[in-house]
């Protein structure tokens, strides 16, 4: 019997130590999206009408999934399959933040709005669509609003990237300002971002 627990124990640490981390971590995942135009770096925002707030591209884990697989199925799903569909991202590892969010970032190249808004294959109502709109807005710009808004209830965006016509409001969600925030004194987030749009 103490044979048999003994070798059954062993087994489960070898099994254990043979799996990637990417595939025992746990947790919710998402991108956040750049891509270079025009001489700047560009981050791509969606609307999650269900929270009020834009996000990145992200979610909950599901059951056998990895963070890395979670990252880009709801990738998929919120960018209306444009990105991680027709348009493969390649994802590193990710910054695990406080709350236990594992953050990916990934270079794509820019797609206009006015086409992610008309992209849906899955021939889905608007209202059942998590994300109702989209904005690309410059880095340099949204990381002084994230650091503005260290003094301010919520981290809000300039009107100006707002796009035309919609009235979801301009507020970050807060899980990401905190990350972007990060970026300022975080050598490691910073490394991780920064690293990926420095021009090749």
């Amino acid at each position: 019997m103490l044979n048999s627990c003994r070798n059954t124990a062993i087994a489960l640490f070898v099994i254990l130590i043979a799996t990637p981390l990417a595939s025992v971590a746990k947790g919710p995942a998402g991108v956040l999206l750049y891509a270079r135009q025009s001489g700047n770096i560009w981050v791509l925002l969606g609307h999650d009408h269900n929270l009020g707030r834009w996000c990145d591209f992200g979610g909950k884990q599901k059951e056998n999934e990895s963070t890395k697989d979670t990252a880009i199925r709801e990738l998929k799903e919120e960018t209306r399959y444009v990105y991680g569909g027709e348009i493969t991202v390649i994802l590193g590892d990710p910054y695990k933040t406080s709350g236990g969010y594992h953050q990916y970032f990934a270079e794509v190249p820019f797609v206009p709005i006015p086409y992610l808004m008309r992209s849906s294959p899955e021939k889905k109502k608007p209202e059942e669509l998590e994300m109702n709109a989209y904005l690309w807005i410059p880095l340099d710009v949204l990381l002084q609003v994230a650091k503005d808004g260290r003094v301010q209830r919520y981290t809000r965006l300039p009107k100006l990237y707002i796009p035309y016509g919609i009235s979801t409001g301009n507020i970050l969600r807060d899980e990401l300002a905190r990350t972007l925030r990060l970026m300022e004194n975080d050598e490691k987030l910073r490394g991780k971002f920064i690293s990926g749009y420095r021009e090749k």
